[in-house]
């Protein structure tokens, strides 16, 4: 009783789907009957998806009057005087702070208004200052001009709560960032409002409501920094290929940590940190697992110390290390995903093996932590009751045996009796475990 009323205590933050998932038991003890918990899930489902749908409905509409609004002033611009410009950006830079204003003082838990007179604010803010710019013949490139607009838009989220407009503002600074190298002040300048987002994200993180909203703005911000790193290092900079794989596994492997260490709900569309960083895992896990993955190392020239020369690698592997520490640290102990914690350190291993004995004892080395490592997953959820952890271990098994197999030079006769021996061992365990589990339940 006292650790789901603990559970319930974290309602705020958690989804819907915790409610669903928990519910049942309460029904089972005692503590509800079933029509209660129908009415519970019916009103606050359906009151929800409402809210969301006014929230989406408000929010396109206030962005479609914003745009309608400039295409008309452009299209009579050059009708206009000085002057008429001048007093024409200033009105409409006090039209988007006076609709601010009153969502600000009546918008109160009126989400779809502040989203509203958020976007319309941003909007005419980028407005006002293009065409001051232009009135004045204002020196600098189009892309100032943007970042000006970015920077000055994204308090405008902060006084709102406006999630919808931090996104369009984060679009936009991901295209700008993606769309050429920052020079100068400049380069602070865009590190600087992709750090103001952050800060917007953290902000709202910490208020620990509004679920779904939450969920989009991790997505947002996980999407672009994935992007953005990807860009940067792979796109516009020569490196090796063990240095490609390091920043990969690193930034990689951050991403998961920091997403296991927010809590942010029980579905995966709740967890995008985790999910994106956990993708990153498993591409360099598929990678490492063939003999051929290790094999086309060998074509590359390798670098001094491992690729360690990199100052990326360092400042990473010493977050990683950091983190990982801190991590077990809190906990007391290792828990059943230890094959992801310390796939950095796996891959360090198998690469100083590659490097001293050649591919095959790193292949071997490899999948042999990975075998162990999900073997232990296996065993730790079972003792848990952790269904997700067996079936993540049991994923892990499972492909990398399929990765070996059609890497061998078995006929398809031999792959193929193979594979059913391996299918019915992992169905006689999944039978097991249900079976065990439908006796305690009993």
């Amino acid at each position: 009783m006292d650790e789901t009323l603990d559970k319930g205590t974290k309602m705020a933050k958690a989804p819907m789907g915790w409610l669903e998932q928990e519910a049942p038991k309460w029904i089972e003890r005692g503590w509800m009957d079933e029509s209660s918990l129908k009415a519970l899930l019916e009103h606050y489902g359906s009151q929800g998806g409402a809210k969301r749908s006014v929230i989406i409905l408000s929010l396109f509409g206030f962005l479609l009057l914003g745009l309608g609004l400039i295409l008309i002033l452009a299209h009579n611009w050059e009708m206009m005087g000085r002057s008429e410009r001048l007093l024409l950006s200033a009105g409409l830079l006090l039209l988007g702070q006076g609709a601010g204003i009153y969502a600000w003082k009546k918008g109160g838990e009126n989400r779809a208004l502040r989203e509203g007179a958020a976007i319309l604010w941003v909007l005419l803010v980028g407005a006002s200052l293009a065409l001051i710019g232009q009135t004045y013949h204002l020196g600098g490139e189009f892309r100032d001009l943007l970042w000006a607009w970015m920077l000055l838009g994204l308090l405008i989220p902060f006084l709102l709560k406006a999630d919808g407009a931090a996104l369009f503002l984060l679009a936009g600074i991901t295209a700008l960032l993606l769309e050429g190298h920052q020079e100068g002040w400049m380069e602070g300048v865009s590190w600087l409002a992709l750090a103001l987002f952050g800060g917007y994200y953290a902000w709202r993180y910490s208020m620990g409501r509004e679920g779904h909203a939450l969920a989009l703005l991790g997505w947002g911000l996980a999407l672009s920094l994935s992007i953005l790193w990807a860009h940067h290092h792979y796109s516009h900079h020569a490196v090796s290929a063990i240095e490609m794989v390091w920043l990969h596994l690193l930034f990689s492997w951050i991403l998961w940590a920091v997403g296991r260490e927010l809590h942010q709900g029980l579905r995966l569309y709740h967890r995008p940190f985790e999910f994106i960083g956990k993708l990153g895992l498993w591409v360099v896990l598929l990678g490492a697992l063939p003999l051929g993955g290790w094999e086309a190392l060998s074509q590359e020239v390798i670098p001094r110390f491992l690729g360690m020369e990199n100052p990326w690698i360092l400042l990473m592997g010493v977050a990683y290390l950091v983190f990982v520490s801190f991590i077990w640290w809190r906990r007391k102990g290792v828990e059943g995903g230890w094959i992801f914690e310390v796939m950095p350190l796996l891959w360090a291993l198998a690469l100083g093996i590659f490097l001293s004995f050649g591919a095959l004892r790193a292949m071997l080395f490899f999948n042999l932590a990975v075998v162990v490592g999900a073997v232990f997953m296996i065993l730790y959820a079972s003792k848990k009751e952790h269904t997700s952890g067996i079936n993540e271990g049991m994923a892990i098994l499972l492909v990398g045996i399929l990765i070996q197999f059609l890497d061998s030079h078995l006929g398809l006769v031999g792959k193929g009796l193979a594979f059913i021996l391996v299918g019915g061992a992992f169905l006689l365990f999944n039978l097991r475990f249900r079976f065990k589990n439908s006796k305690e339940s009993k």
